[in-house]
């Protein structure tokens, strides 16, 4: 029986060599992108790690838009058909990515502050209150939050729809 039926080939330092070079991408940006250990991701795409862990290869996957399976278990090189994301799109879904994250930072460190600041406010004896701080800053506040919180959805919505139509190319 042949070996290589017997014991299938990992094709994911193949997969992965062939990913960075068709993406464009050095091994410090990839791990950077998909927040990872440099030296890690060096000895996954180096095949020194045989098995990786999950949380090694999940953002990986993610980041070109791969299964697991085929990342691991076919030549992409070979099949290019089973990338569903163009170079384009990996970029612009990485930097969607960010944002949101960002946009969620700022809305939840707002969320934490927004009820200190109305007890602190509600605290001061009314003729130390600043004349301004309830009709601007008091109104201003909920809705920051509710143009994050929209912006956010409107992201995470958009990152979806390009996800969808990504697979359709």
């Amino acid at each position: 029986m042949n070996d290589e039926a017997e014991h299938p080939r990992n094709y994911l330092s193949i997969n992965l060599l062939w990913l960075l070079k068709e993406h464009n991408l050095n091994m410090a940006e990839l791990a950077r992108r998909c927040n990872l250990s440099l030296p890690v991701l060096y000895r996954v795409v180096q095949g020194t790690i045989r098995n990786p862990q999950l949380h090694t290869l999940l953002p990986i996957a993610e980041y070109f838009d791969c299964s697991l399976e085929n990342l691991a278990n076919i030549e992409l090189s070979k099949h290019p058909e089973r990338i569903n994301i163009k170079k384009e799109m990996a970029d612009i879904r990485h930097q969607m990515r960010n944002a949101i994250a960002i946009l969620g930072n700022i809305l939840k460190g707002t969320n934490k502050v927004f009820p200190t600041l109305l007890e602190c406010y509600h605290l001061l004896p009314e003729d130390l209150r600043p004349k301004q701080l309830p009709s601007e800053v008091l109104q201003l506040l909920p809705k920051l939050l509710e143009n994050g919180i929209k912006t956010v959805n409107d992201l995470k919505n958009d990152v979806n729809s390009l996800k969808e139509k990504t697979d359709e190319i």
